[in-house]
């Protein structure tokens, strides 16, 4: 069980550009064999853009193209929809805000697969998002 990681800011950095307004499939269209599956793993994907780095690898967030084709891990129970989702709410004025994280939310499990993607979900099962270790440059700032 891993309990350390390092959550960073992606910024402008990465190679891969995405601007958010549709998905990327990087290499695959499946997440491949389980590596390992790690839970206590701290992060918090309030954003989409935030990287995790566990384990000495940088991950960075991406939603599938497919969605309907990735099948997230058996052993999560899917996490509820509803409310603003992600922790971004905003303002009359549409200013973005970074809300904290609830109870749970930014600790969970890190489900590691073989071809540099992972799946991490929320102890709260609010929170939940695929990684790869491509680098993506992110268009906005949280």
């Amino acid at each position: 069980m891993a309990l350390a990681a390092v959550t960073t800011l992606a910024g402008c950095l990465g190679v891969r550009g995405w601007d958010g307004s549709n998905g990327v499939d990087p290499g695959s269209n499946q997440p491949g064999e389980v590596v390992s599956v790690e839970e206590g793993v701290r992060y918090y994907p309030a954003c989409g853009n935030e990287t995790l780095t566990h384990g000495g690898t940088t991950w960075y967030p991406f939603r599938p193209t497919t969605p309907d084709a990735w099948v997230t891990p058996s052993a999560v129970a899917a996490p509820a929809q509803g409310g603003l989702g992600g922790g971004l709410a905003r303002v009359d004025l549409r200013v973005p805000l970074v809300a904290p994280p609830g109870p749970g939310d930014d600790t969970g499990t890190l489900t590691i697969y073989d071809n540099g993607i992972a799946y991490w979900t929320s102890d709260s099962g609010n929170l939940d998002t695929w990684l790869t270790t491509t680098r993506i440059e992110y268009t906005w700032v949280c």
